[in-house]
């Protein structure tokens, strides 16, 4: 019984090694061309969410994810050590973010199209945030 203990360990560690040799990283970098505040924070699996980045007007970020062998975006936090999977990321004006936050769309980074997007947020009355080109 030992044996076969410790043979399924080995296995189990082996598969863990090969899937994380699988994963790799993504980019998204948001740039505020609005005259406000800009808000964004990922939406983690089971409805918790990530510290919020907050860029002054003019300012861009770049953001860093792991995506695994089968698409799916992750997150991963100082001192936790595993990864909190990604439900997508949510970009509004700062000082009204619950009305004005969009759900941007991450689809090309789950389906392998590209490596990298860039997110463009402007608009001084009305904050619209679009994907452009890096």
């Amino acid at each position: 019984m030992k044996r076969l203990c410790c043979l399924w360990l080995v296995a189990s560690l082996a598969s863990a090694t090969a899937a994380a040799s699988e994963n790799d990283e993504v980019s998204i970098e948001v740039a505020n061309e609005s005259g406000q505040l800009l808000r964004c924070q990922f939406l983690l699996a089971h409805w918790m969410t990530s510290a919020a980045l907050v860029l002054e007007p003019g300012d861009s970020a770049r953001l860093i994810l792991g995506r695994a062998a089968d698409g799916a975006l992750f997150q991963r936090k100082a001192g936790e050590a595993r990864p909190f999977p990604v439900e997508s990321l949510l970009c509004g004006a700062d000082q009204d973010f619950g009305s004005s936050r969009q759900d941007l769309d991450l689809s090309p980074l789950r389906r392998r199209q590209s490596d990298a997007l860039a997110v463009r947020c402007s608009g001084d009355a009305v904050l619209s945030c679009h994907r452009g080109s890096l």
